[in-house]
């Protein structure tokens, strides 16, 4: 959602606040059901209210007034399910300049999330990918300790291992590594 400015919402049964408490009561709840895309503090005389832009699954944007001290759910990427009342439109200016009028509704119950941006299924993912690195990482660290040994056994002259086991080389290690120059020579 693009918003730039927001107008507030005209007064009046002609597109705004139900012009008395009793034309308020006799509005019917309905269901929201949808995507938070913005959250909107509203300034005095307003404060503790926020403007909740949501996108419902239709793909339909309409602006919900709730009270703050309930709205503990309501953040941007969540998906929220809650009662309101119809309270006429909204319109609001985009970044684009375009004015946009939208659905209004007055929450009339706390918001519940149903679920949230980062949802159990985004920490799962994010969990198997860490231990498949790390699996990766120790088999690496394994296959290489074991090949560094095997290069320099097939360096070692066949004959020369025949030799050692034969018990024909001095005991004193250098002296046996000059004996093994001196085969390797002829």
């Amino acid at each position: 959602l693009v918003c730039l400015a927001v107008a507030p919402a005209a007064a009046g049964p002609a597109g705004g606040s139900p012009a008395t408490p009793a034309a308020a009561h006799a509005t019917a709840t309905i269901r929201i059901n949808g995507l938070v895309e913005q959250v909107h503090r509203l300034p005095a005389p307003q404060d503790g209210t926020l403007e909740v832009f949501i996108r419902r699954a239709d793909g339909s944007l309409l602006v919900a007034a709730m009270l703050e001290a309930g709205a503990s759910a309501v953040i941007e990427g969540a998906t929220v399910d809650f009662a309101a009342r119809a309270d006429g439109t909204h319109t609001y200016r985009a970044r684009d300049g375009a004015s946009r009028t939208v659905p209004r509704v007055v929450a009339t119950d706390a918001p519940l999330a149903t679920t949230s941006s980062v949802d159990e299924l985004t920490i799962m993912m994010g969990v198997l990918l860490l231990l498949m690195v790390v699996f990766g990482a120790v088999s690496m660290a394994v296959a290489r300790s074991h090949t560094s040994t095997r290069p320099l056994l097939d360096a070692l002259d066949h004959d020369a291992l025949d030799d050692l086991q034969d018990g024909e080389l001095p005991l004193d290690p250098a002296a046996a590594l000059a004996a093994l120059a001196e085969r390797d020579e002829a």
